[in-house]
Formats: C-alpha cells, sequence, structure tokens
C-alpha cells in the first residue's frame, strides 16, 4: 500500500473510531436502558424499563442513524461537495436550526469563502471579523444566545438577505491541526418552530460534525494530490515514449502540447518558435487558429522569457 493510500486508510479510520466512541457514549447514556437482556450468539438487546424511557431513547437512536448516515459520506465518497453536503443535511436533522453555513478559508486565509448554504453560498467575508471571523482566530467553540448582544456579531449578512440573526453556534473544521474553516448554526428551533438557545448537547454534536468535515476534507485533499500526480506522471510518460518512437517533428511536438495539457490543466497552450534573424516570436502550435501570429522578441510575457 503506497503513502497516499495509508494516508486516505488512516483518516477513515479515525473517522471510524471517532463514531464508534460517540455512539457507545450516547447507548450507555440513554435514560433508563441500563439494563440488558442476552439474546445469545454473544450479542445483547436493549430492553426499556419503562414507556418513558422508550419515547426519550427514540430522538437519540435516530440521531444515531442521522451520524451514521454522515460517517458513510466521509469514509466512501470522494467528492468533499457531495460529503459536505450531506454532512449540512445531517447538521440540520440533529441540531435543528434554521440556518447552517460552512465556510473554508482562502488560500491567503484573509477570507471565509461560503461552500454551502441556504441562501449565502459563495458569499466571502474577512476572516478576522464576525463571530465565525473570532473562532477562526482562537480555534474555540462558540454559543451565542442573542447575536445582536454580543459585540462580535456582524449583522451585514442580515441586512443583505432580510434575515434575523438570533441564536448562534459556530465551531472551527480542522485539518490535522490547521484551522481550514468553521460550520456555523443559526437560529436553534424547538418543537414549536419557535426560536430558542444552543445547549450544551448541541455544542458536542456541531463539533463531531466539524470533526468529521475536518476529516472528508483532508481525504479529499489526499485524493486529489493522488489524481494530480498520477495525471502530471502520465503526461511526463507520453512524451518519454514519444522521444523513444519514430515520431516526425510535427508529431512530437503535437504530444508536447497534449501533455502540457493534461499536467498544467491549462485552459490554453500555444508554442512559440523565435527566427533570430526577424528577431520575432512565432506561434506555430496552438488549438485557437492562432498559428502564424507573431510579436517582437522582448514584447509580452514570452517575448520577455524569449529575451531573457
Amino acid at each position: 500500500m503506497d503513502s497516499v493510500a495509508k494516508g486516505v486508510a488512516g483518516v477513515a479510520a479515525a473517522s471510524a473510531l471517532g463514531l464508534l466512541g460517540y455512539l457507545t457514549w450516547k447507548i450507555n447514556n440513554l435514560e433508563g436502558l441500563s439494563q440488558r437482556e442476552p439474546l445469545g450468539n454473544h450479542r445483547e438487546r436493549l430492553v426499556p424499563r419503562s414507556p418513558r424511557s422508550q419515547q426519550s431513547s427514540a430522538p437519540e437512536l435516530a440521531a444515531m442513524e442521522t451520524l451514521m448516515y454522515m460517517h458513510d459520506a466521509v469514509s466512501n465518497d470522494r467528492e468533499v461537495d457531495n460529503v459536505i453536503e450531506r454532512i449540512i443535511r445531517v447538521g440540520y436533522n440533529v441540531l435543528q436550526a434554521e440556518r447552517i453555513s460552512v465556510m473554508l478559508l482562502s488560500k491567503d486565509k484573509r477570507k471565509l469563502v461560503v461552500i454551502e448554504s441556504q441562501d449565502a453560498e459563495g458569499v466571502s467575508i474577512d476572516s478576522t471579523k464576525g463571530i465565525a471571523g473570532y473562532v477562526v482566530q482562537t480555534g474555540e467553540t462558540v454559543n451565542v444566545p442573542d447575536a445582536y448582544q454580543d459585540p462580535r456579531f456582524n449583522n451585514k449578512m442580515d441586512q443583505e438577505h432580510g434575515f434575523r440573526t438570533s441564536s448562534v453556534l459556530c465551531c472551527a473544521i480542522f485539518s490535522n491541526e490547521d484551522i481550514v474553516g468553521v460550520i456555523q448554526a443559526i437560529n436553534k428551533l424547538d418543537i414549536t418552530g419557535a426560536v430558542t438557545e444552543f445547549t450544551k448537547e448541541d455544542e458536542n454534536m456541531i463539533r463531531y460534525i466539524a470533526a468529521n468535515a475536518g476529516i472528508a476534507l483532508k481525504k479529499a485533499q489526499l485524493y486529489s494530490h493522488a489524481i494530480r500526480a498520477k495525471r502530471q506522471s502520465q503526461a511526463l510518460l507520453s512524451i518519454v515514449q514519444a522521444r523513444s518512437t519514430e515520431n516526425t517533428l510535427e508529431q512530437l511536438i503535437h504530444t508536447i502540447i497534449e501533455a502540457a495539457y493534461q499536467y498544467f490543466l491549462a485552459e490554453r497552450v500555444s508554442l512559440f518558435f523565435v527566427d533570430h534573424v526577424r528577431d520575432e516570436l512565432w506561434i506555430g502550435v496552438s488549438k485557437d487558429n492562432l498559428e502564424g501570429l507573431t510579436c517582437p522578441v522582448g514584447q509580452g510575457i514570452a517575448g520577455y522569457v524569449a529575451r531573457h
């Protein structure tokens, strides 16, 4: 097994152990389910002691099924967008929030970009401002009962979307030990549909969801790197094979251009030739019907490279 495969297997195993630990904790804490009845074959059946215990355990079992659904996505789906979408769906089911968003840090870490949201997908915000910005800077899980009473709250999104934020629960998403984004739930809803405050149990739940989001992002990164390395190796191999066979110069150039597209995933690739007599460049190969166009050596990026 190569290093990439081991890395993917490792994060999947970590996710599985995390789920097992959480489910074990939940089962051990289900009210009134401490009494057990043996079923044989070394298995046991949970036996409720009262109708009240049955009623109280139903939401717990539903939550566990939902978390298992999320774990299946993290373990088996290689497309990060699909995994994040399923994690958001799980968040709605177990947190009972009016809005849930996932925001990831930009490469320069100056912006938080909303990659999954009901009404703000694609929006970017300053990574140092607002409650989400505070979580990115500190790594703390923040539970705010009334956003407009919290000085960290930025109401710009409310104003732009005609929304009213009341309670907020926000947690950092880690990949390895680095914060890569946040998951934020807004407006906890009770059984009547009224907005209420998030609970301590909600805090534990969003941390678990955020941990799975981090694992999903890490897996996607490893998979992406593996695919890119394979693609680049195939591109280089095609050039080596073309040089070792009896291809014409035109065929070799065509292979090089195709390999460049595959290696760089570029939108356009052109091959320039230098005419030292006229001191100019001319496009010899291009997929955009630009062959024959010329420019002086020293002008433009290609001309600068040719000169230096």
